[in-house]
């Protein structure tokens, strides 16, 4: 059963998202992510309420990370599951 996917927007550079971030709802993400990181310096990504995030779901979060790193902004990750980006982000030899 595929449950749904949400995210918000807070008012301390950070995204809350919940549920699963998959190839189906990736283009969400994606624009809000994205928008959200042209207007700050710094973006909080909060997974602690993903239950699932697909292989092309990291890709996309990589692709975000090394946009950031770009730009020189920085992106924080937190929640159960983060230190699996990070591992995945230093794998990649990307930060």
């Amino acid at each position: 059963m595929l449950m749904d996917f949400k995210i918000r927007y807070t008012k301390n550079n950070a995204l809350k998202l919940s549920g699963e971030l998959t190839k189906i709802n990736l283009r969400l993400f994606e624009l809000i992510a994205y928008q959200a990181l042209s207007n700050h310096k710094d973006l909080t990504i909060d997974i602690s309420n993903v239950t699932i995030i697909d292989r092309v779901g990291i890709e996309s979060i990589l692709e975000l990370y090394k946009h950031s790193l770009k730009k020189k902004k920085a992106i924080l990750f937190y929640g159960y599951g983060a230190r699996d980006i990070m591992e995945e982000i230093r794998y990649k030899n990307i930060a």
